[in-house]
């Protein structure tokens, strides 16, 4: 595990590294403030307490997409300029997680070379090179590598280590999300092994239809430019 963590960490530490020389100067990158406001506001406390809280609201776009919108700029994310915002709480919650499942990981691939025992799923089908591909069989290792690649491609857009020109973005979720789909399927896998198949399949038939139908209503906003603006207003009114 530790191989695939380093080869993330260097692909994601590649990619940055060219995006930075891609601007030219090598600089920061240059926007206008009402792209994302609390990069521009003079309070280090509300800067550092909102762009901890981001992630949170990223998490939520990937496991409950009911906001949608086309553009979070501007005020779309209300600012968190307290300590005692109670969306602080979410953001500690979400960092003890990581943080709870990153280190039960390193401690289980610990364990795992030190008795050089290695457990895994062998999948059904081979890769091209005519080799089964293995899974990690251990929860704890495959929730630290699901949690990687989620969170690696995620770092550098996240504006915790320079601001980038939108607060929020679907489209930076792309590459997270094989992580997320990742530890979904692990975890459906298991809850297979322990309740059987029945409850499990129905839960994820109920899932799929609650997607795939929140899909087919999100698509037709992008009909045309007014439906596309008119759905985020309720979203980003200073938008409209």
């Amino acid at each position: 595990m530790y191989r695939t963590l380093a080869i993330l960490s260097g692909t994601a530490a590649g990619l940055l590294f060219a995006r930075i020389s891609l601007m030219g100067d090598g600089g920061p990158p240059v926007f206008a403030a009402a792209d994302n406001p609390t990069a521009k506001s003079p309070s280090l406390v509300t800067r550092t307490l909102t762009f901890l809280y981001l992630p949170v609201e990223n998490f939520r776009l990937l496991v409950y997409p009911r906001r949608l919108s086309f553009d979070w700029s501007m005020d779309a994310i209300t600012p968190v300029t307290s300590v005692y915002d109670p969306r602080n709480a979410l953001s500690i919650a979400l960092y003890v997680v990581l943080f709870a499942a990153a280190k039960r990981s390193a401690v289980a691939a610990s364990k795992a070379r030190l008795h050089h025992h290695h457990r895994s799923h062998r999948c059904c089908s081979k890769t091209k090179y005519g080799r089964p591909v293995d899974l990690p069989d251990d929860p704890a290792r495959a929730m630290g590598l699901a949690v990687a690649m989620t969170a690696i491609p995620f770092v550098p857009v996240s504006n915790l280590f320079f601001y980038v020109g939108f607060v929020l973005a679907e489209r930076v979720l792309y590459m997270p999300s094989v992580g997320y789909c990742f530890l979904f399927g692990y975890g459906y896998s298991a809850l297979e092994r322990r309740l059987g198949s029945k409850w499990p399949r129905m839960g994820l038939i109920v899932v799929l239809t609650v997607y795939g139908a929140r899909t087919v209503i999100r698509n037709n906003d992008w009909q045309d430019d007014e439906s596309l603006y008119r759905s985020g207003l309720h979203i980003n009114p200073p938008k409209g």
